[in-house]
């Protein structure tokens, strides 16, 4: 199998490519550069092209360039191929109603895992110390779960879940120590296999919880509170991805390089 990364002329595109070179060496597969010439020239992808190789080498990913002339080429060779998942960059400050090439890329349905990247940090995808994946509760799939747990095995970094629960005024005023603690016990239980999991993967990460009016404001601010460098939230093929839930809206205005994964709508 191997992973696709679509790069253009812009520097996002090569961060972007960046974490899809170290997602492809957490599964020791190749990766290959893929350039749409519908959308921009082909030209100034050549250095891109040159800095992820040199990176590649010295990680021992092997890594290809490929030229479609448009998206409908791109799906063929989706289908042609083994494509295991397709990394794409969008706008930091992406406008809601404008319609993107990311959004595209959602709608074309290509049945393949995708990953979509938006870059606030220009620099330092190469060495990730920190990353964090907020949740709601305890919900979380194994698709999401697999993923994160790739890039934090591929970086050998820190990684930590932040369990999120929405709450009234009128429950907030009766909480006390004890039933926090008593929440955290829950949630720590009910992703007791992703521990295990953990385990088996030789990796480690934290788990916190904390109650909020509002969750997308409180995973903000406990970004904001902590050096993060990469922050990993899900989405759905049926999801807007600018009208998504509280937690995944930090995609819209993100404090720190986050991936929006979305699984294949044929393993759903």
């Amino acid at each position: 199998m191997r992973v696709v990364s679509l790069i253009n002329s812009t520097m996002i595109s090569e961060i972007s490519a960046t974490y899809a070179l170290y997602y492809a060496k957490s599964f020791s597969m190749g990766l290959s550069l893929v350039h749409i010439q519908e959308q921009y020239s082909s030209q100034s992808t050549k250095k891109i092209f040159l800095n992820i190789q040199k990176l590649a080498k010295s990680i021992g990913v092997e890594v290809d360039f490929i030229v479609c002339e448009n998206l409908k080429e791109l799906k063929r060779l989706v289908l042609s191929e083994n494509i295991d998942i397709i990394f794409s960059s969008t706008k930091h400050n992406h406008s809601i109603f404008e319609y993107s090439f990311a959004k595209k890329i959602i709608n074309m349905d290509m049945k393949v895992d995708l990953a979509i990247v938006k870059v606030v940090k220009s620099s330092g995808a190469d060495n990730i110390d920190k990353i964090i994946m907020p949740i709601r509760g305890y919900q979380l799939s194994v698709k999401k779960f697999t993923f994160f747990s790739s890039l934090v095995n591929a970086y050998n970094s820190n990684a930590e879940i932040f369990s999120v629960d929405k709450i009234n005024r009128k429950k907030a005023a009766t909480l006390d120590t004890k039933k926090v603690k008593k929440k955290l016990q829950k949630v720590i239980f009910n992703l007791r296999y992703y521990f295990r999991l953990s385990s088996l993967m030789n990796i480690k990460f934290s788990i916190k919880h904390n109650y909020a009016f509002k969750e997308g404001d409180e995973v903000q601010s406990h970004i904001a509170k902590n050096s993060y460098d990469l922050a990993i939230v899900g989405g759905h093929h049926n999801k807007s991805l600018f009208k998504a839930h509280p937690i995944d809206i930090l995609f819209k205005s993100p404090m720190i390089n986050t991936i929006y994964f979305i699984p294949s709508r044929d393993n759903s």
